[in-house]
């Protein structure tokens, strides 16, 4: 194996992580009982497919990208790696740094998340949904998470088979089909379906 790609949402994290960052600002007293609530409404319908990826995002942009929001930051990433990786993932991405592979987190989540996780952890690359101060510059889906992946190991010469990728999401689908070693990873009821159709291996 040379490529090593994990999304991170109840992925590589047993959490969503900007959810986790809006309740730990709720806890600080920073962020409003009012906007948490939007918060997990927004999310709620997400789930129940009555609203897009993309609506998501613009309203958690809204909600989180707020100056005094960043300087609990760092705080708030040492308790959540701390607390919140998921072992069967975390040993599987150990395990690849060992031996040398390259690692790639790549996630739909905010790069203000995305980036310093990454780099706390020691990947080799990342790749998120781009953020800028008046919102959402660029959503990174699963359909984008499929073709970066191929460029990638186009660009560095590797077959398919040399490459794995690890999600929790039927929406990775793109992403999980492209690879040689795809692994679900406490999977959603439509992913667990389909790894189980196809033999894939599940992680809990």
């Amino acid at each position: 194996m040379k490529l090593l790609a994990f999304d991170l949402d109840n992925t590589l994290l047993k959490v969503n992580s900007a959810f986790a960052f809006a309740k730990y600002l709720h806890r600080q007293k920073i962020l409003s009982s009012f906007s948490m609530g939007l918060l997990f409404g927004i999310y709620g319908l997400h789930k129940a497919r009555l609203l897009s990826v993309g609506t998501v995002h613009y309203w958690g942009a809204k909600i989180l990208l707020k100056p005094e929001n960043f300087s609990h930051l760092d705080l708030f990433l040492t308790q959540l790696l701390e607390t919140e990786l998921r072992p069967s993932v975390w040993c599987r991405f150990e395990q690849g740094k060992r031996e040398g592979m390259h690692t790639l987190l790549i996630s739909s989540s905010p790069d203000f998340l995305v980036q310093p996780i990454a780099e706390r952890l020691g990947f080799s690359s990342w790749k998120a949904t781009r953020y800028h101060a008046e919102g959402v510059e660029e959503l990174l889906l699963g359909e984008d998470k499929s073709s970066m992946i191929k460029a990638f190991a186009l660009a560095s010469g590797w077959e398919r088979s040399e490459v794995a990728a690890y999600s929790d999401s039927w929406l990775d689908l793109p992403m999980l089909e492209t690879v040689g070693t795809p692994v679900a990873v406490a999977p959603d009821r439509q992913l667990r379906r389909v790894a189980r159709s196809k033999g894939w291996e599940i992680l809990e």
